[in-house]
C-alpha cells in the first residue's frame, strides 16, 4: 500500500519497463492520509512508451552520453543503441544496462545517465522552445508552472485553495469514500 501524506505535488515518471503499469495503476488508487484526496493525479503520472532515454534522445546522443559516463572509458556508438530501441518491448529485449554492463565492470547509473543526456541540451534551445520534439521539456515545464503555484511559505488558506481545486491529487467524492469504508 502506497501511503503518501503532505501537501506536495507528487509526479512521477515511470519507465514502461516491469512492474511500470502496476505501479501506475496503484498509485491513482492510492489515497492520502492528509486531506479528501488521492495521492496524486493521473495527469501527474507519465509513463513513457519506451524509457525516458529512448523517448527523448537520439541513439547518437544516448551512445555519447553512456561514453562520458563510462568508468573505463569505453565507447558507445549508435547502433548499439538502435539494437536496444529495435528490440524494446520484445519477450527478451535488451536494454540500455546490458549494452553498458557488457563492456563495462559496473551497473549503469542511470541518474548519471540522464545528467550527461541533459547536459547534451543547448540551454538556449530549452528557452526558446527548439527542443519541443524531446517530451520529458514538456512534463517538466508542467511541473515547473504547478511548483510556482505551490510555494513553501504560501499561507494556510492558499494551500487549502489548491487543495480543494485539486492540485495535489483528486479529490475524493462521496461514493469514492462509501467505497473506501466498505473495502475496509
Amino acid at each position: 500500500m502506497i501511503t503518501i501524506h503532505t501537501e506536495q505535488l507528487f509526479f512521477v515518471l515511470l519507465d514502461n519497463e516491469g512492474r511500470s503499469q502496476k505501479t501506475r495503476s496503484r498509485l491513482l488508487k492510492a489515497q492520502s492520509l492528509y486531506g479528501n484526496r488521492k495521492v496524486t493525479r493521473e495527469d501527474y503520472i507519465k509513463l513513457w512508451d519506451k524509457n525516458i532515454e529512448l523517448d527523448n534522445f537520439s541513439d547518437k546522443e544516448i551512445a555519447e552520453a553512456m561514453s562520458s559516463i563510462s568508468e573505463n572509458g569505453i565507447e558507445f556508438i549508435a547502433h548499439q543503441i538502435e539494437e536496444v530501441r529495435r528490440s524494446f518491448g520484445k519477450k527478451h529485449y535488451k536494454k540500455l544496462e546490458q549494452v553498458y554492463s557488457e563492456r563495462n565492470q559496473g551497473a549503469l547509473n542511470k541518474p548519471l545517465l540522464m545528467d550527461s543526456l541533459v547536459k547534451l541540451i543547448n540551454i538556449k534551445d530549452l528557452k526558446t522552445g527548439d527542443n519541443v520534439q524531446r517530451p520529458f521539456i514538456a512534463v517538466l515545464r508542467k511541473i515547473i508552472n504547478h511548483a510556482k503555484e505551490n510555494f513553501p511559505q504560501s499561507p494556510q488558506w492558499h494551500r487549502e485553495y489548491l487543495a480543494i481545486k485539486g492540485l495535489y491529487g483528486e479529490l475524493l467524492t462521496d461514493s469514492t469514500q462509501d467505497s473506501r469504508k466498505d473495502a475496509k
